[in-house]
């Protein structure tokens, strides 16, 4: 059993790799294209024009997710500006907070040991840092789920009925963040849980606490009656189409992915990497557990496979889905871990350890060696990605050499993998963002322009941070757009979506920036003969054409 002053030891340890992992320099490249172009416009179009209701993306509605990421977003741009930083700033606190509860509730619970190694499993993930570093809805609903599962257990425990009303706002704005899916994932795990423990009518009877289901209620049901009542087409496409049809692979457009039943094993993978090589051990039958950690591993079991089923058995995939499950796959890891430790297996964990930084190292010095030739220049990326590797050869051999003995601080030096990984990235970031954001043609436009009237050519998602850095919104020539297609349909919003035709009547005697992707300048010009209008500005991916004010 850890000391008081031994969990004293790992806080430091832990907030210094919550920092690298999630925060570090996440404000020197600028946002992507597609998803954080996308959600980063729509709270900057909602804190400007201080419409907190329908969100609105390039003017239009966008009606696909609930709006809690939006205002956080929002608020985070109020007080930091409008910067890469502020957007990122949300969903990294959310990872944090994520942490910072499975440290509390251990600790409540008085499990702080094996909450401690499942916080450095998660904080370490390269897929948990890499998604809490994106702008993305599923490291707040992560966040929101698991507070409310771990609420719901800690009364299961205490039955604490504070710690139920908690769990009732937890879960609300669970539902603000990404939809009625949170009663899926939420109710289900821990039904599943309860049927386990043959308490689920009596625990069902009690959890019925008016109180709570108030403040749930005043959670939820303020926005939806407020975009019910702004906006006609909501409760079809947002509660009917985006929640029942998108599962049964029939709405409108289809602009998700599809895979096979498994299409998650190998991501589950890939999010707990360096981790995942532990990953057998959660299928090893551990003893000398104690009745709570018994329960503890029977409600993470629940949380980590109900989610699994409910996504593999929807049409619509995402690589980013089952990130909602990541904390329970970490607290099954670390009771695993820690029973492993107490049954005197720390010699053969502190090798496996080492044995895997090793391999890292020799792999990543290898890569860069293949690599280097058909990327030239990767070269500025030098000293960051062989530093990776040396860290891995150092901490392997320290490891061997001198805390064979010590798996607390073998695990300590993996999860420290993640700091030179997270300098790496970005420098890598840095060198590959004109390859992947648009925002330098939307800083030019912002910088430099001379008319609001801009225009894009046909596509919208792959160069979606214009919509960020343009500050205005833009029109589209035969749009493409799969995130605007709701938007496109309605009659009060047709003048952003042009034709051919219309485009060249409506520019004939006006000044304009029209902002062509690189791969498709032969095929506008040819559609577009009667354009005589010069390039501006031509960027790696993307070209601007308009009239000649330089």
């Amino acid at each position: 059993m850890l000391t008081t002053r031994q969990y004293q030891v790992w806080y430091p340890v832990l907030a210094v790799l919550m920092f690298f992992s999630f925060y570090f320099a996440i404000g020197n490249y600028t946002l992507l294209n597609n998803n954080e172009g996308l959600y980063a416009s729509i709270a900057k179009h909602m804190l400007i024009n201080k419409a907190f209701v329908i969100p609105y993306l390039n003017c239009v509605p966008y009606i696909e997710k609930p709006p809690l990421l939006y205002w956080l977003l929002g608020l985070s741009f109020s007080i930091f500006g409008f910067t890469a930083f502020a957007a990122r700033f949300v969903t990294a606190t959310s990872a944090t907070l994520l942490c910072c509860t499975m440290l509390y509730f251990t600790y409540k619970m008085k499990l702080s040991k094996i909450g401690i190694m499942a916080t450095l499993i998660f904080a370490s993930s390269i897929g948990v840092s890499i998604i809490a570093r994106m702008v993305y809805f599923d490291m707040l609903l992560s966040f929101l789920i698991a507070g409310t599962l771990l609420c719901l257990f800690y009364w299961y425990e205490s039955k604490k009925i504070a710690v139920l009303r908690i769990a009732y706002i937890f879960f609300g704005l669970a539902i603000l963040c990404k939809g009625l899916i949170a009663i899926i994932l939420i109710c289900g795990s821990f039904s599943a849980f309860l049927l386990l423990e043959k308490s689920f009518w009596n625990h069902l009877r009690q959890a019925i606490d008016w109180p709570g289901i108030i403040l749930f209620l005043a959670m939820v049901l303020p926005w939806h009656i407020a975009a019910t009542l702004q906006h006609k087409g909501f409760f079809w496409n947002y509660i009917i189409g985006e929640h029942f049809l998108r599962f049964l692979n029939l709405r409108e457009p289809h602009d998700y992915y599809q895979g096979s039943f498994y299409y998650y094993l190998p991501r589950i993978l890939i999010y707990l990497f360096p981790w995942s090589f532990f990953v057998p051990l959660i299928f090893l039958q551990t003893k000398n557990l104690s009745v709570l950690e018994k329960k503890l591993m029977r409600f993470s079991w629940c949380w980590l496979l109900l989610p699994l089923i409910f996504f593999s058995l929807s049409i619509a995939k995402a690589n980013y889905y089952m990130i909602v499950s990541m904390p329970a796959l970490a607290l099954i890891l670390s009771v695993n871990l820690n029973a492993w430790f107490e049954n005197k297996n720390t010699r053969l964990f502190s090798i496996l350890v080492a044995l895997i930084l090793f391999i890292l190292a020799v792999s990543l010095v290898i890569s860069f060696a293949v690599f280097l030739p058909i990327f030239p220049a990767i070269i500025t990326c030098k000293k960051s990605i062989l530093g990776t590797a040396s860290y891995g050869l150092l901490a392997g051999v320290t490891i061997i050499s001198i805390f064979i003995r010590k798996p607390q601080v073998a695990a300590a030096l993996l999860a420290s993998l993640i700091i030179p990984i997270a300098i790496t990235a970005t420098s890598v970031l840095k060198l590959i963002n004109e390859d992947i954001s648009a925002a330098k043609a939307g800083i030019y436009l912002t910088e430099n322009r001379k008319t609001n009237f801009i225009y894009i050519y046909q596509d919208f998602e792959n160069i979606s941070a214009l919509a960020f850095y343009t500050n205005t919104c833009l029109r589209i020539i035969d749009s493409q757009s799969n995130d605007l297609h709701y938007g496109s349909h309605l009659p009060q919003f047709k003048q952003w979506f042009l034709t051919k035709k219309k485009f060249l009547r409506e520019t004939k005697h006006q000044p304009y920036y029209l902002i062509v992707p690189n791969n498709k300048l032969e095929q506008f010009y040819k559609d577009m003969t009667q354009t005589k209008a010069p390039i501006l500005r031509k960027f790696k991916k993307l070209t601007i054409i308009g009239n000649n004010y330089e």
